[in-house]
């Protein structure tokens, strides 16, 4: 006799999610279950429909045996999850050098506007500060020009971003993943069984802060650079106080 039961994936804390440079993750849930004697039928259901299938795997049994584990996403098309979540991942990354270059052309005006505020009549002839002005005037029109140039890109940029999600077969937030296990066990017990498994659409990116002052129109000697990431994932799931990795390796390693 089979004792069959059904757990929602939501009502089950999510322990840990490491995120890897390739557009996937590896998600780890614990379920706390109780076992009867003889052949247990486990089906987690409301799992995202982003998981990759092959990638399912059960431990922290301790004296229960694992019989089988099928993963499967009814009425999903044949399709690549990762060639979208990758050219997101290049878009993003498009999306950030913009931004990036559209700070630096920030900055540049800032810092003439503080030199000009520090030119002073009784140590500036006419003649210089006439130079000075004209060329304020044509760098900041310039500038001006280039950043409203960036601007553009970065709005073309998220409509592309945005086009690409609208076609991905998966509907953001769509949970139709579930994972059939089949243990037995000798005695009655309770076990807390650990579900990882890979899911797509899901990236990060490194980002740095430099922040640099000026003093009298100098620069400081004091610069700050602040190491960051951007975590980017639509896979239905809520992380939320979760144990969050950023790894550089390639996750196809852990599938194999």
């Amino acid at each position: 006799m089979t004792h069959s039961t059904k757990l929602h994936a939501s009502d089950h804390p999510i322990k840990s999610v490491t995120v890897f440079k390739s557009g996937k993750a590896e998600v780890v849930r614990t379920f706390t279950q109780d076992l009867q004697a003889g052949q247990n039928k486990i089906e987690i259901v409301g799992l995202p429909s982003c998981i990759d299938t092959e990638s399912a795997r059960v431990s922290g049994l301790g004296n229960a045996r694992l019989f089988d584990v099928v993963c499967t996403v009814p009425d999903r098309p044949p399709t690549s999850y990762g060639g979208s979540s990758e050219m997101i991942r290049l878009l993003e990354a498009k999306r950030t050098n913009l931004e990036k270059e559209k700070r630096v052309r920030e900055q540049e005006a800032e810092v003439m506007l503080t030199y000009g505020k520090s030119l002073q009549g009784e140590h500036v002839t006419p003649d210089t500060m006439t130079t000075f002005l004209d060329n304020f005037i044509l760098r900041g029109r310039k500038n001006l020009q280039a950043v409203s140039e960036l601007e553009e890109k970065i709005v073309e940029v998220d409509r592309q971003i945005e086009k690409v999600r609208e076609k991905t077969t998966t509907t953001k937030g769509e949970r139709n993943g579930k994972v059939a296990i089949v243990i037995t066990v000798e005695d009655d017990g309770q076990v807390e069984l650990k579900l990882t498994y890979i899911v797509w659409n899901a990236s990060w990116e490194p980002t740095y802060d430099l922040h640099a002052t000026t003093e009298n129109g100098k620069p400081s000697s004091a610069v700050s650079l602040q190491y960051r990431s951007r975590i980017t994932q639509w896979t239905g799931e809520d992380w939320k106080d979760t144990s969050l990795t950023l790894s550089t390796s390639a996750s196809d390693t852990i599938t194999k």
